[in-house]
């Protein structure tokens, strides 16, 4: 099977749509991981008895994690996108209007 060739309007498209998925991807997993599935509700059962009951708060959670996983997703793309739109070998570059060396 011979090597399918895009053009740079191609990759363009296919490196914004990687960003997509991938941002869809943080979002399932902060939701799977770093937040509560029940983010509020009944918590006091006897109405005035001056108990509280109070739940952790997801986005005071683990910052730390949710930071690594969403640099993690970040350098996935930013390596995806430079090896999709890196110049081929023996492809011209293109020449953009009023952008001469004069």
């Amino acid at each position: 099977m011979a090597p399918v060739r895009m053009n740079m309007a191609q990759r363009v498209v296919l490196s914004i749509s990687l960003g997509v998925i991938l941002i869809v991807v943080g979002f399932a997993l902060r939701a799977w991981f770093w937040e509560s599935p029940v983010p509020g509700g009944w918590f006091n059962y006897a109405p005035n008895n001056g108990v509280l009951f109070s739940y952790d708060d997801p986005a005071k959670g683990p910052i730390v994690g949710q930071a690594a996983a969403w640099i993690g997703l970040v350098l996935v793309w930013t390596a995806a996108a430079l090896f999709l739109l890196r110049g081929r070998a023996g492809e011209q570059p293109v020449a953009v209007p009023g952008d001469e060396l004069a």
